[in-house]
C-alpha cells in the first residue's frame, strides 16, 4: 500500500508541475480497468490522511525525490520523515526545504558532534523525525479530532462508530439516541417499525433491500464497526450466533459483535482454517495476463467494483429504478394555490389585469397539471389573480377580494401555536420557528429563510410540534435548518480528501454506463446513511430529492449531528458576537457526490493546461435554483422530471451534463421563478409587518 500511495503522490505532484502529464488516461489505457476503479483507489485508505502511517526515511545524498518532500509533508502532515544525511555534510540546506524547519547546516554539525560523544547511548534509540526537532509552522500540530488515543485505529468512514469510540460506548450512544426517536415517534412510524422488528425475529439473512448489516472487526485488540456489503451478508452472519446478532429497528441496521456473547457458536465455522479469510476474493492471475483487458470478465475491475458496491446484474437496468420514488404529495390545484399563493375566492368579479397569464402557465407556476375539475369561473379568478400577483411590488397591488394578506380574518393573521421571530443571520434574514417558552426544552428550532413557505405553516395550521413541521417541510422538499442555540467557538475542521476523489475523472467524450451509475448510487447510499446525511435532507430541492430515495426523516428530528462545531455551519447574527445557531450543512465535495459530478477532460487546451469541465448526473444546486421547476417546493412537474431522469441514466445512451447545460434543459416556463420570488417578496413584506408575537 505504501508503494502505491507514493506513486500516485508522485503521479498528483508531476500533475502539478506539468498539466499536460494526463497520468489517469495512461494508467486506464495500459491496465484497461473501469474509470471508477481507478477513482475508488484514489479514494481509498491509500491516500487517506486520517490512516496512522509508519514514516519514511529519505537519503539526503540520493534521494531523486527530495524536491517533493514538502508535498509529501503537506499531504500526510502526521506521518514521520526522517532524513538521513550520509557521511557528508551539505554545503547548504536547499531553499524548497527550509518551510520545513530542517535543521541547518550547523545545526546539522551539532547534531552529529552529540551523536558521536554519545554513541552507544544513541545507538540504541530510533532518530527523531525532522519534524519533531523544528516543528513546521504551516502544519498544526495539534490533532483534528479528541486527542483519546494514538493507538486508536481509524473507524469506517459512514460507519456510524465515531473516532475513539469503543464499542461499548458506540452501543450506549446508539441506545440513548434511540430513546429520544421513540419519544419523538408518530403512531405510523411505530407501527413500521415493529413490522420491522417482527421480521427480525425470524433471524433470516437480510436480503438485497432489507437491513443493513455491520459487523465488528478486531484491529489490533480495538473492535471497529465495518459495512458487511450485501454480497457478503450471509458469510459474515453465519459466523456468528444469534446471541452475537443485534437488531436496531430504529435504524435497520444489524451489529454483529462476537462481545455480546464472547463464549457464542457461531452458526456456521468454515473448515479453512488459514489466517485472512477475506482473501478468497483476491483473485489470482498468471505472469502472461498483461495483454488482458482487466475491465471485462469475473476477475475484471467491473466486476470488482460490482462486488465492492454490492451491484447486482438487476441494478443495471431502467425497471430497477422504478421502486426509487417516494410518495408523492399531491394537493388539488384549488387547495395548493391558496396554501402557498394566498389567493381565495372573489366574492364578486374583479376587473382584469393589464396582463393575463394563461391556464397552462397559471399550472406551471405551481408545477402541476391542469386540473379538469376546475371551472371556467374559476380559471379566470386564477388567472387574475397570477396577473395581478407577477406585477406586484407591494401587497396593495392585489386585489384584497381574492388575497388573504389584505383579509383580517385569514388565517396567516392569528397567531400560531409557536413562536416566529426575524433575525439577520450572515448577512440574509431567517425566520425563526421556537416554541413558547412554556413548552420546555426542544431538540432544536427551525430557521428559513423563505417567508412564503413561513405563510404555507400558518395556513396549513401546521404545529405546534417542531418535529411535525419539519416532517411537513421534508415531504415538500423546502430547504430548512434545525438548530441549536450555542455559544461554543468553532472546532478545528477535519481533514478531508481532495475535490472529486469520490466519482474521480473521466477522459474526453466519455460515456457513462448503467454500472457508472449504479456505482454512484452505492456511495450516495454510504455517506447519506452517515450522520452528515441529514445536510442533504434540510438543504432542499433536487438535493433533498435525492437524499430521500435513500433515508428517511427520523435522521432530522435528531437535531443536529456530534461534528457540527467542526463540520457544520454557524448562524451568527450580523454585528453581534455570543450566542450563535448552529446545524449541519453539506460541504462542496459532499454536494459533487449527491448531484453524480465528475470531472472530465474536455480536449482542449488553454495554453499548456488541459481545460476541464465538471459534469453531472444530476444539476447541482445553483442550477436547479434558476430553473423553471423549482418554485420553492417539490412539485408534480419536479417528480415527472425526476422519474424520466433516473430511467435515463440507467440506460446505455445516458448523458452527463454541465452546469450550462442543465441551465439549458431546465428552463422549462422561466415566468414560474419570477412569480415564485413575487410570492416571496410579499410574504417578507407581509410578515415585517405583523411580526410581534
Amino acid at each position: 500500500m505504501a508503494a502505491l500511495s507514493f506513486a500516485i503522490i508522485l503521479m498528483r505532484w508531476q500533475e502539478k508541475l506539468n498539466t499536460q502529464f494526463e497520468w489517469r488516461e495512461k494508467v486506464l489505457q495500459r491496465a484497461k480497468v473501469h474509470p471508477q476503479w481507478l477513482a475508488d483507489i484514489e479514494d481509498s485508505v491509500v491516500l487517506d490522511a486520517l490512516v496512522p502511517r509508519v514514516g519514511g526515511v529519505v537519503h539526503y545524498a540520493t534521494s531523486e525525490f527530495l524536491i517533493f518532500l514538502p508535498d509529501i509533508i503537506c499531504i500526510f502532515p502526521d506521518i514521520p520523515i526522517y532524513i538521513n544525511w550520509g557521511p557528508e555534510l551539505p554545503v547548504h540546506v536547499p531553499d524548497y526545504l527550509r518551510p520545513l524547519e530542517v535543521p541547518t547546516v550547523d545545526e546539522i554539525k551539532g547534531l552529529r558532534s552529540k551523536c558521536q560523544s554519545t554513541h552507544d547511548t544513541v545507538a540504541s534509540e530510533p532518530p527523531s523525525p525532522a519534524r519533531d526537532l523544528h516543528p513546521n509552522p504551516h502544519v498544526s500540530s495539534s490533532p483534528t479530532r479528541a486527542p483519546v488515543s494514538r493507538n486508536f485505529p481509524p473507524v469506517e468512514r459512514y460507519s456510524g462508530q465515531l473516532q475513539d469510540e469503543d464499542w461499548r460506548s458506540f452501543f450506549i450512544r446508539q441506545t440513548a439516541e434511540n430513546a429520544k426517536r421513540a419519544d419523538k415517534e408518530t403512531v405510523e412510524a411505530r407501527q413500521q417499525r415493529q413490522q420491522r422488528i417482527d421480521n427480525a425475529t425470524r433471524g433470516h439473512v437480510p436480503g438485497r433491500k432489507g437491513a443493513r448489516v455491520f459487523y465488528w472487526d478486531d484491529v489490533e485488540g480495538t473492535l471497529i464497526r465495518r459495512a458487511a456489503g450485501r454480497k457478503n451478508y450471509e458469510w459474515h452472519w453465519n459466523r456468528y450466533g444469534p446471541k452475537q446478532r443485534q437488531y436496531d429497528s430504529f435504524r435497520d441496521e444489524w451489529d454483529l459483535c462476537e462481545e455480546l456473547q464472547p463464549d457464542g457458536e457461531p452458526t456456521y465455522m468454515s473448515d479453512d482454517s488459514d489466517e485472512g479469510d477475506e482473501d478468497f476474493y483476491v483473485p489470482l492471475y498468471d505472469d502472461d495476463d498483461d495483454d488482458d483487458n482487466h475491465n471485462e470478465g469475473i476477475y475484471s475491475s467491473s466486476a470488482d467494483l460490482m462486488h465492492v458496491h454490492s451491484i447486482t446484474n438487476d441494478m443495471l437496468t431502467p425497471e430497477s429504478q422504478a421502486e426509487a420514488s417516494t410518495d408523492e404529495i399531491r394537493d388539488a390545484l384549488d387547495d395548493l394555490v391558496y396554501y402557498r399563493f394566498g389567493f381565495v375566492p372573489p366574492s364578486f368579479p374583479v376587473a382584469s389585469p393589464s396582463s393575463t397569464p394563461e391556464m397552462h402557465h397559471v399550472c406551471k407556476y405551481m408545477g402541476v397539471l391542469q386540473d379538469a375539475s376546475i371551472t371556467q369561473g374559476q380559471r379566470e379568478n386564477l388567472c387574475h389573480f397570477f396577473g395581478y400577483l407577477q406585477l406586484a411590488h407591494t401587497i396593495e397591488d392585489v386585489p384584497a377580494t381574492f388575497y388573504d394578506l389584505r383579509q383580517p380574518d385569514a388565517d396567516v393573521h392569528f397567531p400560531p401555536g409557536f413562536q416566529i421571530s426575524r433575525e439577520p443571520l450572515n448577512g440574509k434574514t431567517w425566520y425563526i420557528l421556537s416554541p413558547h417558552q412554556e413548552d420546555g426544552q426542544v431538540d432544536f428550532i427551525i430557521l428559513l429563510t423563505s417567508a412564503a413557505s413561513v405563510l404555507e405553516i400558518l395556513r396549513r395550521k401546521w404545529g405546534p410540534d417542531l418535529n411535525g413541521i419539519a416532517m411537513k417541510l421534508l415531504e415538500r422538499c423546502i430547504p430548512f435548518n434545525t438548530a441549536i442555540c450555542s455559544s461554543r467557538e468553532r472546532l478545528s475542521a477535519p481533514k478531508v480528501l481532495p475535490c472529486f476523489s469520490r466519482l474521480g475523472y473521466r477522459h474526453v467524450n466519455y460515456k457513462p454506463n448503467p454500472l457508472d451509475f449504479a456505482t454512484y448510487q452505492s456511495l450516495c447510499k454510504g455517506f447519506l446513511r452517515s450522520q452528515r446525511g441529514r445536510a442533504a435532507l434540510l438543504a432542499g430541492g433536487i438535493l433533498a430529492r435525492i437524499a430521500r430515495d435513500y433515508i428517511q426523516d427520523d435522521e432530522v428530528y435528531m437535531g443536529p449531528s456530534h461534528d457540527v462545531y467542526s463540520s457544520g455551519v454557524c448562524f451568527v447574527k450580523d454585528g453581534e458576537s455570543g450566542a450563535s445557531y448552529w446545524d449541519d450543512q453539506l460541504t462542496d465535495d459532499e454536494i459533487n457526490l449527491l448531484c453524480g459530478v465528475y470531472m472530465v477532460e474536455t480536449g482542449r487546451r488553454d495554453g499548456n493546461d488541459q481545460q476541464r469541465t465538471m459534469l453531472s448526473w444530476f444539476p447541482k444546486p445553483a442550477a436547479w435554483a434558476t430553473s423553471g421547476l423549482n418554485v420553492g417546493f417539490w412539485t408534480s412537474d419536479c417528480e415527472s422530471w425526476y422519474q424520466k431522469r433516473l430511467q435515463e441514466n440507467m440506460s446505455e445512451s445516458a448523458v452527463l451534463r454541465s452546469t450550462n447545460q442543465w441551465r439549458h434543459s431546465l428552463r422549462f416556463l422561466k415566468h414560474s421563478q419570477r412569480v415564485a420570488e413575487t410570492n416571496k417578496k410579499l410574504a417578507s413584506l407581509f410578515l415585517n409587518s405583523i411580526i410581534t408575537w
